[in-house]
């Protein structure tokens, strides 16, 4: 779960390092107005399954479809029935796993294509617009000295607000604020107004179709971490608070074994495991422990219990021990409610959203230092060439030996065997992890898995939470020890559920569109490399990617492959995975701040103890769906939230000129990223001089006549010209003229 499992999924399945994500918009921009819903839509409660109207076409699979909710049932903590019209006029019953949806909303579901019924079925995957009850603006003034206007955080469709002095709360030009229709205390009532607007007796400066609001609360200035965290948070819908009875469930869990536990529960806590986290990690819940073959290994089976009679030849032994979160978590409690919902934790340079309540994520599930913590871990058995011959899965005890940053943990690395100092327990086993995850990753590659290199940005903030550098972040060899365990692991727990035939949630990555590996295949061509025949064979573009390596050129090719990958997905069943070359695949290391990860924990439970399965009536199907869903809102709202980071830390700076390099080309310009501080922007055509045109099969914008040309990969000086703080946007223009070979990337010769 360490950083270095971006460079190997990034993009091709969410982030995975732990601490830090992604995030920004929605699929068209953020929520928009949603149609008014008409007089039989209005009055649809009843029973959502009632009226479920005519067949519909079956859909692609896979393919989101978008409708508008015209009847609800009452939410329950297993969820909520709603029957969805889409735009054709088909009907479909879709279940919402997240928070309650009102009739009205316009929404993106995923369609099961399994069933056959007369009114087909699906699963909410994300709320695409609905009537707010507030809105949240950043106020300033008509020139100087006038009226105040207000404007709509991340330029989502709102009405035009108008804002008298007397109820602005004394809120200051730069201030975002959050609103109310006049007359309305901001809860949930006549949410209709929100969106239609109309003249207000009484306020004789409100234009037609303008609608009267006062602020209920001043946020701050933009640009400070509070203000802009409840900004990011109100646009994207993010969970504010746990529900009352979760908090309650939390506060009564007991940490006291159980008598159950003393035979059930294997004690490892003499085995010297340690966590390697970001240094400014506070959930610590996988940590590692690696050794040489016994002499005489003892041998179990998958329970732990029986032993065995022989083990195939093996001469390391890996052990990843997980936080045991299903223990506290109960399937259909009010935890595992409120943990459904959100999907996953939501990181942000700052803070966090958590899945699960502070008591469990930094307290009973946290593998602190010294203290007995509940494990489900995973002993792997491998030879010298890296190969796992065996996995054996425990229910366990296990005591942290020491708690190290990925820097530490390098550091030490670096000088063992060359310091006099006392060696600490837990050295030998972090020399054998080394040599364990070097053997993995060359077992990997040699497979034909991608290792996509790429830059990732972190924002250092002070100890307000205000950013004061971006920077590329530092990959040490430290990351590849846990990202190799934590890969070795998931594999082991997916492979040995499908063995078992137990149902649960799976990683599934497709291979890239062949209009896409053709894309790629040309690009290839114009860097002097000729493209094998046969690209779409896994393995193939590994030995690409490997023949360019030290290329000035590299990273673009890097970025370009990820572009031409399809994004992971969770699913029901196992369909293997592209990028890593796994036959199976799931995520298991990370329940604290993954839904998925604690049903895979669930289901390896009930397999350890010799549980049977639960029936599954496409409850999984729709779980993974919504996880997907789930997924992609945490990955906008990170990148959001770092794009609000970057015009904080830019503010002031206009005017300013930095060295920068070209990451990316679209029809409205190249997108830039300076080299310090590591923020990213645009340098729209209406910037340049002359007339430009998009070059897809370039990746390049070009200058009319092809007198000059801005391509991907390029470095280019920039002039800020714009800090947006309410779009989260930068916008720089070039400095000065550009040279004959300015804006063109190195290429090989051929």
């Amino acid at each position: 779960m360490g950083l270095g499992w971006r460079q190997t999924e990034n993009g091709i399945g969410g982030s995975l390092a732990k601490g830090r994500g992604r995030g920004a918009g929605g699929p068209r921009g953020g929520p928009g107005r949603s149609r008014r819903p008409g007089r039989r839509e209005r009055g649809a409660r009843s029973d959502a399954g009632q009226r479920a109207g005519r067949r519909a076409a079956r859909p692609k699979v896979g393919r989101d479809l978008e409708g508008l909710v015209v009847a609800a049932e009452a939410p329950t903590s297993a969820g909520q029935a709603l029957e969805v019209e889409t735009r054709e006029g088909d009907h479909y019953h879709v279940q919402c796993l997240g928070e309650p949806v009102e009739v009205g909303a316009r929404i993106a579901f995923v369609p099961d294509t399994r069933t056959q019924a007369r009114a087909p079925r699906g699963v909410l995957t994300r709320l695409l617009a609905a009537e707010r009850a507030q809105w949240i603006a950043r106020v300033a003034r008509a020139g100087r000295g006038g009226h105040l206007v207000l404007l709509p955080f991340a330029g989502v469709d709102a009405p035009r607000f108008a804002l008298h002095e007397r109820d602005a709360k004394n809120a200051q030009p730069g201030d975002r604020v959050r609103i109310v229709p006049l007359g309305h205390g901001g809860k949930r009532e006549n949410r209709k107004v929100v969106s239609r607007g109309r003249r207000h007796r009484g306020h004789p400066g409100v234009g037609r179709g303008e609608l009267p609001v006062k602020v209920i609360e001043v946020l701050g200035p933009a640009g400070h971490p509070d203000a802009d965290h409840q900004a990011l948070a109100w646009k994207h819908r993010l969970p504010a608070k746990f529900s009352r009875r979760a908090l309650i469930e939390a506060e009564a869990l007991d940490p006291a074994a159980l008598p159950k536990e003393a035979t059930r529960r294997r004690d490892l806590r003499a085995l010297p495991f340690v966590t390697i986290d970001p240094a400014s990690a506070k959930d610590h819940d996988d940590a590692v422990f690696a050794e040489e073959a016994p002499a005489k290994p003892e041998l179990h089976a998958v329970g732990g219990s029986k032993p065995r009679d022989r083990s195939p030849a093996w001469t390391r032994r890996l052990w990843v021990a997980i936080a045991d979160v299903s223990h506290f978590v109960a399937e259909r409690s009010f935890l595992d409610a409120d943990a459904r919902r959100r999907g996953n934790s939501f990181y942000f340079p700052d803070r966090a959203l958590p899945m699960l309540p502070e008591r469990l994520s930094s307290d009973l599930c946290s593998l602190r230092p010294d203290v007995d913590r509940r494990a489900i871990v995973v002993e792997l058995r491998l030879d010298a060439a890296g190969q796992v011959v065996d996995a054996v899965f425990h229910e366990a005890w296990i005591r942290s030996h020491a708690r190290l940053s990925y820097e530490e943990a390098a550091e030490w690395l670096a000088r063992s065997g060359t310091s006099d100092d006392p060696e600490p327990a837990w050295g030998p086993s972090l020399r054998c992890l080394a040599e364990i995850a070097d053997a993995l990753s060359r077992a990997r590659r040699e497979a034909g898995g991608l290792e996509l290199v790429l830059p990732e940005v972190e924002y250092v903030v002070d100890d307000e939470g205000r950013a004061v550098d971006a920077r590329v972040r530092d990959r040490n060899p430290a990351h590849g020890l846990i990202e190799e365990a934590m890969l070795a692991a998931n594999r082991a727990v997916a492979r040995a559920l499908v063995r078992a035939d137990r149902p649960t949630l799976h990683r599934g990555h497709a291979p890239p569109a062949p209009r896409k590996l053709d894309a790629f295949a040309e690009l290839l061509e114009r860097h002097g490399i000729d493209p094998p025949d046969d690209l779409e064979v896994p393995g193939a573009l590994a030995r690409v990617l490997d023949e360019a390596q030290g290329a000035p050129f590299e990273e673009r090719l890097h970025e370009a492959a990820l572009r031409s990958m399809s994004q992971a997905r969770y699913e029901p069943e196992s369909k293997g995975h592209y990028a890593l070359r796994f036959d199976h695949y799931l995520h298991f290391t990370s329940p604290i701040r993954r839904y998925a990860d604690l049903e895979v924990h669930r289901a390896l439970r009930r397999l350890i103890r010799g549980e049977p399965a639960p029936p599954d009536s496409g409850g999984a199907a729709d779980l993974a769906a919504w996880l997907s869903g789930r997924e992609r809102v945490a990955q906008e709202a990170e990148r959001d939230a770092q794009a609000l980071a970057a015009c904080a830390l830019m503010a002031g700076r206009e005017g300013e000129t930095f060295s920068a390099r070209i990451t990316g080309a679209s029809e409205f310009g190249v997108f830039v990223r300076v080299e310090a501080p590591a923020v990213t922007g645009l340098v729209p055509m209406r910037a340049l001089d002359g007339r430009w045109d998009y070059d897809e099969s370039e990746d390049a914008i070009v200058q009319a006549g092809g007198r000059a040309r801005l391509e991907t990969g390029a470095s280019i000086r920039v002039r800020l010209s714009e800090v947006d703080p309410d779009r989260a946007r930068l916008a720089f223009g070039i400095s000065g003229r550009l040279a004959a070979d300015e804006g063109r990337g190195r290429r090989r010769a051929r």
